[in-house]
């Protein structure tokens, strides 16, 4: 009597950590992870979505002193500094409030909260108000740059440490003398992190905002805010599909299948791996979820360097750096299965985790 096959496929969820100044981590609302129970052969209907991810914040503290500040910043603001003047006139424009949102005029972002990146472009904006003693209408423009504090106001437009306003800067007049002023910028998600976790602890990031009026005076102020560190992955494919097997058979390196991870946020990252329950047959026994095993490497299911799911995370050391150039960063896990003698029937269903972690 011919062995009958088993068929497997293994859905692969990926958590998400961001960094930011609450002290919350809250799961998504995605569905636990499946092993899904459909037939299939090697490498066939495999799954591409890159939406599987846990989002959550965990608190930071600053330390030290800001910068005094010649003008007020509306609550909940960023900590300030006034600049020079190139001219003499004694109503020359002067910036005086310069706030960071993640919309035009909306909730201020304070100093220490920061900005968090998404896993794509984030569009924040530096806004406040700008006042001229001849009258608003005399404020002919207000220009911008946004710019990791270390990389000085002097630096060269780059998605990494240097921005330059998405658009000319928005100037709208709000009273006789004062007029709102808005400047759109668009992040990347690798852009440089300041916060205690990130690249730059030492650093922030300054906006310097600089407005002319009609006698060509000009004024600038600058402000400073954290970026907050992103640590977070994309999957080349979220399915593990194994060839159908007989019961007793084990893959090996040239039969086990891998999951690529790719590098979507700005600081260093690793993963950890683990699995709640044993894939279930759906006619008759189970696979233990020990016989779903882990490397980084290609190995066979038995060679010592595969390492079997538990209940435990168990950190993988694939340490993929942050992302310094426009080469993205990526790390491959490899998994093999070992399918029991006797017992089984049907399809099989289970669950794996791959949980992101930062790399200091």
């Amino acid at each position: 009597m011919t062995a009958p096959f088993i068929h497997i496929r293994i859905s692969a969820l990926l958590l998400m950590l961001i960094f930011g100044a609450s002290a919350v981590f809250a799961a998504s609302t995605s569905t636990n992870f499946m092993l899904d129970s459909d037939q299939l052969d090697a490498g066939s209907d495999i799954a591409t979505s890159t939406n599987f991810r846990l989002e959550g914040t965990i608190g930071q503290f600053v330390t030290g002193t800001l910068e005094s500040a010649s003008f007020t910043t509306s609550s909940g603001g960023a900590a300030g500094s006034a600049g020079g003047s190139s001219g003499e006139n004694p109503v020359s424009p002067v910036v005086s409030t310069i706030n960071f949102a993640y919309t035009d005029g909306g909730t201020a972002l304070g100093f220490s909260e920061g900005i968090t990146p998404g896993l794509s472009t984030t569009t924040v904006y530096v806004y406040g108000t700008v006042v001229d003693g001849n009258g608003s209408g005399t404020i002919t423009g207000v220009t911008s740059a946004f710019y990791r504090t270390g990389a000085t106001d002097s630096c060269t437009p780059n998605d990494f440490n240097c921005y330059t306003p998405a658009s000319s800067c928005v100037v709208t007049a709000t009273t006789a003398t004062a007029a709102h002023f808005a400047c759109r910028y668009d992040i990347a998600s690798f852009i440089d992190a300041t916060d205690t976790v990130g690249t730059f602890p030492s650093d922030s990031w300054t906006a310097r905002v600089t407005a002319t009026d009609t006698s060509n005076f000009t004024t600038f102020t600058t402000a400073d805010i954290e970026m907050n560190s992103l640590a977070a992955f994309t999957l080349a494919t979220s399915t593990i599909a194994f060839a159908s097997m007989p019961l007793g058979a084990t893959t090996t390196a040239s039969t086990s299948q891998s999951i690529t991870l790719s590098q979507a946020g700005n600081v260093a990252a690793d993963v950890m791996l683990s699995s709640f329950q044993n894939l279930t047959c759906s006619q008759a026994g189970f696979i233990p979820k020990e016989n779903l095993k882990w490397s980084i490497t290609p190995v066979d299911y038995t060679d010592v360097n595969a390492i079997s799911f538990t209940s435990t995370p168990v950190r993988a050391f694939l340490n993929v750096p942050r992302k310094i150039d426009a080469t993205t960063p990526t790390g491959t896990t490899y998994f093999n299965l070992g399918i029991p003698a006797q017992g089984l029937g049907g399809l099989c269903e289970g669950a794996i985790m791959l949980n992101m972690i930062p790399v200091p």
